[in-house]
């Protein structure tokens, strides 16, 4: 008698030679639940197993610690069984099936003592098939077998209410295949040794959907997330679950923000816009504003009083300054350079990355009033008879950066479109209105030649009343830009 350990943790099985073939192969189904696997093909064709000899008698059989029933013949030089049979072992595991030279094949069932069970197709003494297996926890799985192992399609459901249905390679989820959380939670992508892992569909307990490049289980590389409780919307890279890289973030509101992230958190280059077209560009730092510039469109609200009012007084506040160009008088860049609209314009050149000559381009386009772009609203016109039709307008594209609101109107002759472009600064705290700029331009309001007025020494900080206009900035001063 030879003494051969059992496959799974149990009394050992003492058995005779004949049996010595086929315990030596007995399949290593595990004991525990399967981890999931996955294939996406796998070959299940085979040979017919031959019919049943309708003519060998029954029979039983008691060999060491087990007994053999049914319709066998045993083979007298090698010992081994063929034919159907059942074996019971002294330890209550017991099987039930075909056995063929001393292997089992073709259609069978093992049942353990405690309670776990295979029932399906065998090959070579391996579950290889179609089968099903019950585990004593109450997980099972049916599905395509392979040497023993989940190999092809199957699905796998636990005790708690968990399930997978997709692919299985060498006993590990592997392929194409969902998985089902008892929570709600579902997974329905591609999967790596047992991980989700490729390209998937994550839909979360509360709701939220993500859908993209799934690394361990987790989001990461590109894809989008929407947030079923806000409706907001996010779509752009991830690293470990978490926003992470470039990407945008759409409210439900209507604001985006697009740049930077970090662990989840707006952290770098980014643009907030908000749903009325203004906007934040800067940098940012764990959610939170940096360093940048706010451009808006100033809340103007009409008042044809107060807009007249308006215009007298800026009028007499340069042109009591005697700010007639003078085209031959020598530019002062050093002063130019101070002026807070221009000095903002220069924080380019401190960049690591800016140009040699990155101060005299930027102070030759302010010059020739190139650097400027406007985007001009008319708020008052003048046709008044014996006059020279005139409009007044408003730039609505306007810049704030840390409490200051750089902004331009301009006075437009209709007839000849000779105009006055005045840049103007806005102090969100001491709610001061200064001039800072002033522009000669000729040959039409969309043509137009600007030509920078010399003479700003004598108007530059010079103050305008800002009460009529202070409530156009207002909500640019608290967004602090």
């Amino acid at each position: 008698m030879t003494c051969l350990p059992r496959f799974q943790p149990s009394p050992h099985h003492c058995v005779a030679p004949l049996l010595l073939a086929l315990l030596l192969s007995q399949p290593a189904l595990a004991a525990e639940p399967l981890s999931p696997p996955a294939i996406t093909t796998v070959d299940l064709s085979r040979e017919p197993l031959p019919p049943l000899d309708p003519s060998i008698p029954e029979q039983s059989l008691r060999i060491g610690n087990a007994s053999f029933k049914g319709r066998f013949i045993t083979d007298a030089k090698s010992g081994v069984i063929t034919g159907q049979v059942t074996i019971s072992w002294d330890n209550g595991d017991r099987f039930s099936g075909r056995m063929i030279s001393g292997k089992r094949q073709g259609p069978g069932k093992f049942e353990w003592a405690n309670g776990q069970s295979y029932e399906g197709d065998w090959r070579d003494d391996m579950p290889d098939g179609r089968g099903s297996q019950i585990f004593a926890s109450g997980d099972r799985y049916e599905g395509d077998m392979k040497a023993g192992v989940p190999e092809g399609f199957g699905s796998y459901s636990d005790k708690a209410g968990n399930r997978y249905e997709g692919n299985w390679q060498a006993g590990l989820k592997h392929g194409k295949g969902k998985y089902q959380w008892a929570n709600g939670q579902s997974y329905n992508g591609d999967w790596v040794q047992d991980h989700p892992s490729g390209q998937g569909e994550l839909i979360f307990a509360n709701g939220d959907k993500y859908t993209g490049a799934v690394k361990a289980g987790l989001p990461e590389g590109k894809g989008s997330k929407i947030f079923a409780s806000s409706g907001d919307r996010y779509e752009g890279e991830f690293k470990a679950g978490e926003a992470h890289g470039s990407g945008n973030y759409l409210w439900k509101s209507g604001d985006l923000y697009q740049g930077a992230w970090a662990s989840g958190r707006k952290t770098g280059a980014g643009r907030y816009t908000w749903v009325n077209g203004d906007y934040w560009e800067g940098n940012f730092s764990d959610d939170r504003q940096l360093d940048g510039r706010l451009y808006f469109t100033p809340n103007i609200i009409v008042d044809q009083a107060a807009i007249e009012k308006l215009v007298q007084q800026t009028r007499a506040a340069y042109d009591s300054g005697g700010t007639r160009s003078v085209s031959d008088k020598p530019l002062d860049v050093a002063r130019l350079s101070a002026i807070p609209m221009v000095a903002l314009e220069l924080k380019v050149c401190e960049r690591p990355e800016a140009a040699l000559d990155c101060r005299q381009r930027v102070l030759r386009e302010v010059e020739t009033g190139s650097l400027f772009k406007h985007n001009w609203q008319t708020m008052f016109s003048d046709n008044a008879a014996g006059k020279a039709p005139t409009s007044y307008e408003v730039d609505k594209s306007s810049v704030s950066e840390l409490g200051r609101v750089f902004s331009w109107f301009r006075f437009l002759n209709s007839a000849n479109g000779d105009s006055r472009n005045t840049g103007i600064k806005y102090d969100c705290r001491s709610e001061a209105l200064e001039i800072q700029l002033l522009y000669n331009c000729t040959g039409g309001a969309q043509t137009a030649t600007c030509t920078l007025d010399r003479n700003f020494d004598k108007y530059v900080g010079k103050a305008i009343p800002a009460a009529t206009i202070k409530g156009w900035f207002k909500s640019a001063c608290e967004r602090g830009g």
